[in-house]
């Protein structure tokens, strides 16, 4: 079993790896709308960091909404975070994975907030209970607007 999730996290990486290198070539300042519903799929516009992580957590990298980088910063005991996004019509459906090797036995999830927010956190895979980042943390995200 966790042959299976390493490879899914490595695969997982790679992809947000390539999408760093991908979306400046795709996006000028916002992806346009899709056809069919006139929503945006994703923007340019860097997400913030409105609460929550540890000390000084930053956006330390970012290609806008399809894939950015996290710091969680410092103090090791948080457990989530909110990033504000820009406005999507409902909502953003976003993958979070970290970008060097996982804390052991962590598994990071987004929710969305509100349709310009979601919040990270991050649980022990076997418990489901709140685990703390280690300090200084990043992690990879990915998210599409719904």
């Amino acid at each position: 079993m966790q042959k299976a999730i390493d490879k899914a996290m490595k695969a997982s990486r790679a992809l947000v790896a390539l999408a760093l290198c991908l979306v400046p070539a795709i996006v000028a300042a916002q992806f346009p709308p899709n056809p069919t519903s006139g929503h945006i799929l994703w923007s340019a516009t860097a997400p913030t960091i409105a609460s929550g992580f540890g000390s000084s957590p930053s956006v330390v990298v970012s290609n806008g909404t399809m894939a950015f980088q996290i710091n969680v910063g410092t103090g090791g005991s948080a457990t989530s975070g909110v990033v504000t996004m820009p406005t999507a019509f409902t909502g953003w459906a976003c993958t979070v994975e970290p970008a060097a090797a996982p804390q052991a036995a962590s598994i990071n999830y987004s929710a969305p907030t509100s349709a310009s927010s979601i919040t990270i956190s991050s649980y022990t895979l076997t418990t489901g209970a709140a685990l703390a980042w280690t300090s200084a943390t990043v992690l990879n995200v990915s998210c599409v607007g719904y």
